[in-house]
């Protein structure tokens, strides 16, 4: 005969309106404890979707010369015209161009200028009656010879519903005042297609967009590119298009955003190794291009790659692009390649090749490493790095976002070769 129970150890049978009761109140229980959380990405939301879509002017020069050209590019909420002020100081603004076609989006292409040297400028635009002119900004040209120079290097910039450390790597960079350009590595902002996200990191980024020049490379959240296609899907609303342009217009690279240009004694070539299954080498046809470009390059001191998907990582890495991409880095002596995608810093020695992972410009950091044999230093939690020119080396040098020093090595030219000095294992 089975045991049972005594009456204190029995279980009270619910009704149906307890049942109710008792689920309802889990259920403000659990939203209690998540308003907090709600509460504050709601405020993120509301607040993102009130900026303001004008832009301050900025300067780009993907597809350019940068010794003697610029992209002066700007925003404005509705149509107006173009003017742009130039000058070797910022008392002597003198009228360079006007436009007279309205639009929202104002890019004014500079040429003629002059190598090594510091412009300012003022913009201004006439929209619907009323008079746009904005604060001086400038920039530097850059030389020809073997003059020094520093530029700051970060990657993943993108804050998901405005959530990330961005604006504390901007304001650090901000501290600078001797910076040739800056330039983010790929993911500049978490969805390629919402204005707000934009309109946040180009706020943010206002402090060191005023003093120097934005070098862009697209990242995966900054696309839409179809494998099946091969091609972009919706170009027409394509963030990173809009803000940035196409390198080239005309040639076999037109309508492309891979490009390169010279900096002083040193090669930049930025690859558009973003998104997609096949890495977008194979149907842009980029291996032609980087060997076409980085053969012209011969002739530096060095040569720094630099594109967004990940060869090295000790948290995913990609055989396949390693195998696309380290045949042509080596064959071209290319001195050090820097790239994204994974959320944290980390530096890799492969055949006597630097490589970097610059993930630490805004994004959640990662966890869960399993180290590579290859993996020489890696740190984890937001970070920049500034990379200086000086004739027979690059100083590399990776901050936090207090400016406080993080790591710091040196690349020695050899001949062709860069000779790792300092900072791990030759």
């Amino acid at each position: 005969m089975p045991l049972k129970r005594p009456d204190s150890q029995q279980h009270e049978k619910r009704s149906p309106l307890k049942l109710v009761f008792f689920r309802v109140r889990n259920a403000i229980i659990f939203f209690l404890l998540l308003s907090p959380i709600l509460l504050y990405l709601l405020g993120n939301n509301a607040y993102m979707e009130s900026l303001p879509i004008d832009k301050a002017p900025y300067t780009h020069f993907n597809g350019l010369d940068p010794s003697t050209q610029v992209y002066i590019s700007w925003e404005t909420a509705y149509q107006g015209n173009a003017t742009l002020w130039l000058g070797a100081s910022p008392d002597t603004l003198s009228l360079n161009q006007t436009n007279a076609t309205l639009d929202t989006i104002h890019r004014v292409q500079v040429s003629g200028l002059a190598p090594d040297t510091r412009y300012y400028y003022r913009v201004s635009s006439r929209v619907q009656g009323l008079n746009y002119t904005s604060p001086v900004g400038t920039f530097k040209t850059a030389p020809v010879t073997g003059i020094p120079f520093k530029a700051a290097f970060f990657s993943d910039a993108q804050q998901l519903w405005g959530i990330g450390h961005y604006e504390r790597i901007a304001s650090a960079i901000a501290e600078h005042d001797d910076l040739a350009f800056v330039s983010c590595l790929g993911d500049i902002c978490e969805f390629e297609y919402t204005q707000p996200d934009w309109n946040l990191f180009m706020l943010q980024s206002k402090g060191w967009m005023s003093k120097f020049p934005f070098v862009p490379v697209m990242g995966n959240h900054d696309t839409s590119f179809n494998d099946g296609t091969g091609s972009y899907d919706n170009m027409d609303t394509l963030m990173y298009l809009k803000y940035f342009g196409f390198s080239y217009t005309t040639g076999p690279w037109a309508n492309h955003f891979f490009y390169s240009f010279n900096y002083s004694n040193v090669q930049f070539v930025v690859g558009e190794i973003s998104a997609g299954g096949l890495e977008n080498i194979l149907l842009l046809n980029q291996s032609g291009w980087f060997n076409e470009t980085l053969g012209k390059g011969q002739d530096k001191t060095f040569r720094v790659l630099m594109f967004h998907r990940c060869m090295y990582s000790s948290m995913e890495g990609s055989d396949g692009l390693v195998a696309r991409m380290r045949p042509i880095i080596e064959k071209y002596n290319v001195s050090l390649v820097m790239y994204g995608h994974d959320h944290h810093y980390e530096r890799f020695l492969v055949n006597g090749h630097t490589y970097l992972m610059l993930g630490g410009g805004g994004g959640i950091q990662d966890t869960g490493f399993l180290i590579r044999p290859d993996s020489q230093f890696i740190n984890v939690g937001p970070s920049y790095t500034t990379v200086a020119y000086e004739v027979d080396r690059l100083v590399v040098e990776t901050w936090s976002e207090e400016n406080a020093l993080i790591e710091s090595f040196a690349l020695v030219a050899n001949g062709s070769r860069a000779v790792l000095q300092r900072g791990g294992a030759c």
